[in-house]
Order: C-alpha cells, then sequence, then structure tokens
C-alpha cells in the first residue's frame, strides 16, 4: 500500500518550503469529482503555486477493485471525471453542490496527464503538461515519447516514478538523468 498521495504531499509541503509538490499520478477515476476537487483545493492551500496535480486513468485492477471501481471503464470514468472536475476548479462547484473555495484557489493548479500511448498527444492538446512514468519504461523510451509530445505542442513534461533499489548503480542511474536533461533541453517547447 503506498500512502493517500494528498496526507503525504501535505507533510511534503510543510517540510520543505522551496521545492514543487505534485502527483505522479493521481487515479483519477477512483475519487468522487467533487471529492477530488475538494482535496485538490485543500492541498492547493497548503503548497500554493507549487502544486502540480499528475492524473490518470489508472493502472492498478486491485485499487479500483478496493474502492468499488469499475477498472473496464476507467478510460472514459477518466474523460467524463476531467470535465467535471475542471468545471468544479473553476467555478467551485456545480449543480449539486458549491465548495465555496478561497479566491487564492480558484481555477486549481496545472493539470498534467500521466498517461503513454495515444495519451501522450492527448497530454499536449488538453492538458497543462505531462508525466512520463519511467517504472516501465526504458529511458530510450520515454525520450522518444517525448518527441512525440513535444510534436504535438507540449510544453512542460516530468519523468516520474524512476525505480531505485538498493542495487542501483549511481553512475548509470546518473547518466539516465543526463540523458533525459539533454534531450528535453534541446527538443523545442511550445
Amino acid at each position: 500500500m503506498l500512502p493517500d498521495p494528498f496526507v503525504a504531499l501535505s507533510v511534503a509541503a510543510t517540510a520543505a518550503a522551496d521545492v514543487e509538490i505534485g502527483t505522479a499520478v493521481v487515479q483519477a477515476p477512483l475519487y468522487d469529482p467533487m471529492d477530488l476537487a475538494h482535496r485538490i483545493y485543500s492541498l492547493q492551500q497548503i503548497c500554493g503555486d507549487r502544486l502540480i496535480m499528475g492524473l490518470g486513468a489508472g493502472s492498478t485492477e486491485a485499487d479500483f477493485a478496493a474502492f468499488s471501481r469499475r477498472f473496464e471503464t476507467r478510460f472514459e470514468d477518466f474523460g467524463t471525471l476531467v470535465g467535471t472536475l475542471r468545471q468544479i476548479l473553476r467555478t467551485g462547484g456545480n449543480e449539486r453542490s458549491d465548495l465555496s473555495p478561497w479566491p487564492s484557489v480558484k481555477g486549481g493548479p496545472p493539470l498534467f496527464l500521466g498517461s503513454w500511448g495515444r495519451g501522450v498527444e492527448r497530454a499536449a492538446r488538453e492538458f497543462d503538461g505531462w508525466i512520463a512514468s519511467a517504472h516501465y519504461r526504458t529511458a530510450e523510451q520515454v525520450i522518444a515519447a517525448l518527441g512525440r509530445y513535444r510534436q504535438a505542442g507540449g510544453g512542460r513534461a516530468v519523468v516520474s516514478t524512476i525505480q531505485l533499489p538498493a542495487s542501483t548503480d549511481l553512475g548509470e542511474l546518473r547518466d539516465r538523468l543526463a540523458r533525459f536533461a539533454e534531450r528535453a533541453s534541446t527538443m523545442p517547447s511550445c
């Protein structure tokens, strides 16, 4: 079990005042849109403009079972949820309820899409940025997808979930991170 991202990031935000804080990646269909907006607003009050929200359709079937959500419809559910979430973050509520957020958080933080496949281009078109999980991807796969993202007009991208087991070769890791940084700096961004 991983810690709840909103609790963990609240602690991180108070412990490190000069560090950007973000999720990589919240499985959005596990949440009710109003509940998710409330959590985002709450975290944004703690983080201020340092917060980035990484959202994705989800990839862990066991989590969907634990929350009594349908794994098979996660992509469709994600599309619906994101539209509703954006409206709530923009206005503070919807036809059912109003969260009455503080003016400083109304509008919400930047929303980044954590995705692969066709989601890379979708991130460029519809989101404030893209989160590339390197958990099951090589550096070359991440770099190639970044090229597609930038070609589709995308700007900011974040590489997340780089696994660091105890046996990690720090020299190899340094080289891998340098490849990410070098390629990102040489690719045009929009």
